[in-house]
């Protein structure tokens, strides 16, 4: 479990660094990217499709505020064809990650865990408890991409990885778009009540996870 968790927060560790250097240098804020996305729309709606699949696919690599942008695929390309277009941008950007990791992951990890039985070790607790991350990835910002790159590395096999993916990304993004296409500017409460609801939602399916594992801890002890 401890190796587990340093590859967690060196994964988190490289997320959030790309977040601050994005947010302190005002580089595709909310704002910006509603511009962007706005000026597309105006000059065609295949591009604007487009560049929101390319924006949730370079969440990989860069931190897009990713809730905002399904949103205001909502709101720009209407319901359903926001709602594809989010489900193919956020899957791309899963799928990608699983796959890297599937072929670098581990030759990486072994630089940073030089320990055959801790990897081995590793494996197996993500293989029991990494189903549940990745159903719940999408409570925390970086999570879904953290989530996808270690179950790459850790040899979870990619139907399993592919149905948790998709169970935790199609009521997400369907959600948040279906509330960005009923959402305007003189009415953005769809949109707002949509955020604190999966949030809140999510939060809360985290916290009962952590007190079932705990309680199993307990009781295994």
């Amino acid at each position: 479990m401890k190796s587990l968790m340093i590859i967690t927060l060196v994964l988190a560790a490289f997320f959030g660094s790309t977040f601050f250097i994005m947010a302190s240098n005002e580089i595709l804020t909310v704002e910006s990217i509603e511009t962007l996305l706005s000026r597309a729309q105006a000059f065609d709606k295949r591009l604007l499709f487009l560049l929101i699949v390319l924006l949730l696919f370079s969440d990989l690599f860069i931190a897009i505020p990713t809730m905002s942008v399904c949103i205001l695929s909502g709101y720009f390309l209407g319901f359903p064809l926001g709602f594809v277009c989010t489900l193919v941008g956020t899957m791309l950007a899963g799928l990608a990650g699983y796959a890297l990791s599937k072929q670098y992951g581990r030759s990486i990890l072994k630089k940073i865990i030089n320990d055959a039985d801790k990897l081995n070790e590793m494996e197996q607790v993500f293989d029991t408890k990494g189903g549940v991350v990745i159903l719940l990835c999408r409570a925390m910002p970086m999570l879904p991409e953290i989530s996808s790159c270690l179950a790459g590395a850790n040899n979870m096999r990619f139907g399993r990885f592919i149905i948790l993916f998709l169970t935790a990304t199609i009521p997400y993004t369907f959600l948040t778009t279906l509330a960005g296409s009923y959402s305007s500017l003189d009415n953005p409460k769809p949109a707002i009540y949509a955020a604190i609801g999966i949030s809140l939602f999510l939060w809360l399916a985290w916290l009962m996870l952590f007190k079932g594992m705990r309680t199993t801890e307990h009781s295994g002890s």
